[in-house]
């Protein structure tokens, strides 16, 4: 599969998380299923600290659970939050000191298409047909034969934890708010429990990646100045100031709490 994304290296995610969080607006969350790729733009993230963090699930140290949050940098920490959907973390610092990275909402980021020639790769895995469409790679349409066996079943993607409504599936394009909320994101991109500790440095079915044929003049939708404000639906720490979220932007999760700050817009 040819791509114009570029992985995020692992030095990358060496900072503490609340460099990490902000960075990553704007970056790419790139997931691969039975040779479909899709692309989704990352505008909201939340930082959490190691052992002294409160709100953090590395406050109880290293235990079977946490061990990829103690891990090496840029590894996908996947967790079931409240018994009804999965969290997506990466894991930040250097390998024994533990630090994390929720991401919160993203967007779709329409790329051009690649192999149009051949059969698409989203029938290929069984994902039925999409509605026709110029110059994307979205797809639009539910799954299929929904009492079936899931679509991301039969491409090998194992079965994800409980989560709430339909089957998880490719979430509709065009819609802003598909993957606003972190069980939305994951669900809506079909991103799984078995994916856990994958290393999303590397080209793979889940992984960060910077976009190297982006023409910022055609992507208004990725730019603007970063947003600080206190961490949302969390009862501890809850006032801590390590949520980033790309200002303005439709996708962008939860209730907006008071701005603490700003960083330099993204250029």
């Amino acid at each position: 599969m040819r791509s114009n994304c570029k992985p995020l290296p692992p030095a990358f995610f060496l900072p503490l998380p609340t460099v990490v969080a902000p960075a990553l607006i704007g970056k790419l969350l790139i997931r691969r299923l039975g040779g479909h790729e899709r692309r989704a733009r990352i505008v909201e993230t939340e930082a959490y600290l190691g052992t002294s963090d409160a709100a953090a699930h590395a406050s109880h140290g290293l235990t079977r659970r946490t061990a990829i949050l103690f891990g090496p940098p840029g590894r996908a920490y996947i967790y079931l939050s409240y018994g009804i959907h999965l969290c997506l973390n990466v894991s930040t610092c250097a390998e024994g000191e533990a630090g994390g990275v929720l991401f919160r909402a993203a967007f779709e980021w329409r790329g051009p298409l690649r192999g149009s020639a051949a059969r698409p790769a989203f029938a290929r895995a069984g994902l039925g047909t999409p509605e026709p469409q110029t110059g994307t790679n979205e797809w639009r349409g539910p799954l299929r034969g929904s009492a079936a066996r899931p679509a991301f079943a039969r491409a090998g993607l194992g079965t994800p934890e409980p989560q709430t409504g339909a089957a998880p599936s490719f979430a509709a394009a065009g819609d802003y708010r598909a993957l606003s909320g972190p069980g939305k994101l994951t669900r809506g991109l079909a991103i799984t429990a078995d994916l856990n500790g994958c290393d999303l440095t590397r080209p793979g079915p889940l992984f960060l990646a910077t976009d190297l044929a982006i023409d910022p003049a055609e992507d208004n939708a990725a730019r603007g100045s970063i947003v600080i404000t206190t961490r949302v639906g969390i009862s501890k720490a809850a006032e801590q100031p390590y949520r980033y979220y790309l200002e303005g932007h439709p996708a962008v999760s939860g209730r907006r709490t008071p701005v603490l700050g700003r960083i330099a817009a993204i250029p």
